[in-house]
């Protein structure tokens, strides 16, 4: 227990140099990583030895971006690789933006870019899929004629992805969900107090 008294010295010297005992703690909120709020070796664990009374709390957005990760899960696993194959597709090249405009006019649906999937901005996939359902024929069209030509960057594999059966309701299914997850997710990121609208 000598390297845990260690760890809590060096780590509350703010709080002891400002002579602020560690009983006046009543909580603590952190994200979920492991360095922070591992039951064994993160920082809550010698801090609850130290004040036992102290409410811990990790990050709710997180929790709800592990939720919405384990449940996605259950989906086709080609779905996320070829959402991440369309979206990187055109930001790989000026030229395909251009010939994918074309079609767009072609189709008479409005000319919106394809953003790019990340897996760190948690409101991004929900925005990608919006604009995918928005330009669905679009791109059927474009990525059509591109599996004729394209043999590097995975047109025919994005192509046949779109055409099979059952996509687009898929898209549509996830959609509405993370419309919901993610309306959530802003309401606990808000910077007013918001629990009585929960």
């Amino acid at each position: 227990m000598e390297l845990h008294r260690v760890f809590m010295r060096l780590s509350n010297r703010p709080m002891q140099d400002r002579n602020i005992p560690l009983t006046n703690i009543i909580g603590f909120a952190s994200d979920n990583c492991s360095t922070m709020m591992d039951s064994s070796g993160g920082y809550q664990k010698p801090l609850c030895y130290d004040v036992p009374s102290v409410f811990i709390m990790g990050c709710v957005c997180h929790s709800f971006a592990l939720c919405a990760s384990h449940a996605v899960s259950v989906l086709p696993s080609f779905l996320e690789a070829s959402l991440m194959d369309l979206t990187s597709y055109f930001s790989r090249s000026s030229k395909r933006q251009t010939d994918f405009t074309m079609i767009q006019d072609v189709v008479d649906t409005v000319n919106h870019k394809i953003p790019k999937l990340s897996q760190t901005r948690w409101l991004s996939p929900e925005n990608v899929i919006k604009m995918i359902l928005e330009q669905y024929e679009a791109l059927l069209l474009y990525f059509q004629s591109e599996a004729i030509t394209d043999k590097v960057d995975g047109a025919n594999r994005i192509y046949n992805t779109l055409n099979k059966r059952g996509i687009k309701y898929m898209l549509l299914f996830l959609r509405y969900v993370l419309q919901k997850v993610n309306n959530l997710n802003l309401e606990f990121q808000s910077e007013r107090f918001r629990l009585h609208m929960l």
